[in-house]
């Protein structure tokens, strides 16, 4: 053999080690069940038929990134909400005000935009004087301490009626239904179930009317001070 060969050879023998082992679908069930090895020669059976494709087994790699990711879920849950850190401090407080002026009326989104911008207005003067530990706060954060840490009635009932509106549209879908002999009638369960949410999305569209008056007369006492 020359050197050249070799070192194809050996070339070859590496990349096979590097991708993992070369198994079939038939040779993985073999190996769970404890049965042994078909003998074969070549790529074709005993009847010459041929064999299945084969493919690379590397369980390692895919198991690697299942635990890296569970990690970075983690890592994710362990990091303290800035917001919460900050939540007694004058800034985060306006940032309060606004959410409660706005909730019910606006939506999470435009909601955070808004508090971001008035953020970063205000500690920019801040980070220009070099001052330290400034949080570092994202439209993410507003978002998640505002929907998930901080607990606004006006926002948890207005998010109570959307959900009722939701859950009434898919009722009144399935209120037709068909009897035995093919007559489309009323659903006397959809309707029952539908009734019950509609007395439900009226109390609490009631408890939203007189927080959002209590809210404007809040508002207009402020404005008259």
């Amino acid at each position: 053999m020359s050197g050249e060969e070799r070192e194809e050879e050996i070339g070859a023998k590496r990349r096979h080690e590097e991708i993992g082992e070369i198994v079939t679908a038939e040779e993985i069930d073999q190996r769970l069940s404890g049965s042994p090895p078909l003998n074969s020669d070549g790529d074709t059976t005993e009847q010459g038929d041929p064999r299945a494709k084969r493919f690379c087994l590397d369980v390692a790699e895919e198991t690697t990134e299942l635990y890296e990711s569970e990690d970075e879920d983690d890592q994710e849950e362990t990091v303290i909400c800035p917001l919460c850190e900050h939540a007694t401090s004058d800034l985060v407080r306006d940032l309060d005000k606004l959410a409660d002026k706005l909730a019910g009326r606006a939506s999470h989104a435009h909601v955070a935009s808004m508090q971001l911008k008035i953020f970063q207005h205000r500690v920019e003067p801040l980070r220009y004087e070099g001052r330290p530990n400034i949080p570092n706060i994202t439209e993410r954060w507003l978002r998640k301490h505002y929907t998930e840490c901080r607990i606004c009635p006006m926002r948890s009932v207005a998010q109570d009626i959307r959900i009722f509106e939701e859950a009434g549209q898919l009722l009144r879908q399935s209120l037709k239904d068909v009897d035995d002999e093919g007559t489309t009638v009323l659903s006397s369960r959809a309707a029952s179930e539908l009734c019950r949410l509609s007395k439900a999305k009226t109390d609490a569209l009631k408890f939203f009317h007189q927080l959002n008056k209590d809210r404007e007369i809040k508002e207009a006492n402020g404005k008259k001070s």
